[in-house]
């Protein structure tokens, strides 16, 4: 079972320069001698691991801001002002259908707000093993913040 979560450890709680070390630590597993509860530690490890592979190849979002005519629609609120939804209009195709946090003054939960904005990919971290705003939003799939001039 200590190989498992040894290897559910290192794709999920290192760094992302660390990360790369699940990869070795899951070869080294699959050479050690099984017993019934190594199987099923290492079974749950190579799961956990399929799944951060995944997150890890989630869309990226845009490496500039991207300004222009957006259309988006209104999926929830997130608190006063701020909500999130999906873009129906973007000036960059590669965006359509992206999940977006807007920033508008008038907003209702199912409704099209479209204007003029713009889209700012989330921030890297300002300290060094601080939270990854960019890293959270690839693995949710939010492409980033859109700041509409008027709704």
């Amino acid at each position: 079972m200590g190989w498992g979560i040894l290897l559910a450890w290192t794709s999920f709680a290192l760094p992302h320069p660390w990360g790369w070390l699940s990869v070795p630590l899951a070869i080294v597993s699959a050479a050690l001698p099984r017993t019934t509860g190594t199987r099923t530690g290492f079974a749950l490890g190579l799961l956990l691991e399929a799944g951060s592979l995944v997150l890890l190849w989630s869309p990226v979002p845009p490496a500039r801001p991207c300004t222009g005519s957006f259309e988006v629609a209104i999926e929830r609120e997130v608190r006063a002002g701020r909500y999130e939804g999906f873009l129906r209009r973007s000036p960059d195709p590669d965006l359509l259908g992206r999940r977006v946090r807007l920033i508008a003054e008038r907003a209702e939960v199912g409704s099209v707000v479209a204007g003029h904005g713009t889209l700012r990919a989330p921030r890297d971290p300002a300290n060094p093993g601080g939270f990854d705003e960019a890293r959270w939003a690839a693995s949710t799939g939010l492409a980033g913040t859109l700041r509409l001039d008027s709704s």
